[in-house]
């Protein structure tokens, strides 16, 4: 379990990051993102669904930051922003 100071920490760098980064991600995208809900995941879906289309993927990045490398991930965000340098 987080200790106060992680969490602390963890909640400082999502302020800081959010308003740079999430420009960056898809419309599509709903888990997680300020102004974003299950609800409009899935009235998205329905859209989906009545246009036509015959498939609605679901992606879940289970464990994803315990797998990534860091390295390659902060690199990739100093190219993002130059806040990162």
């Amino acid at each position: 379990m987080p200790c106060t100071r992680d969490r602390v920490v963890h909640a400082t760098l999502k302020l800081l990051l959010e308003p740079i980064l999430d420009p960056n991600f898809s419309d599509h995208s709903y888990g997680f993102r300020p102004g974003y809900n299950q609800r409009q995941a899935v009235e998205s879906a329905q859209r989906i669904v009545k246009s036509g289309k015959e498939y609605v993927v679901d992606i879940d990045l289970s464990k994803f930051f315990d797998r990534i490398n860091h390295d390659r991930l902060i690199h990739l965000l100093s190219t993002i922003n130059r806040f990162f340098v």
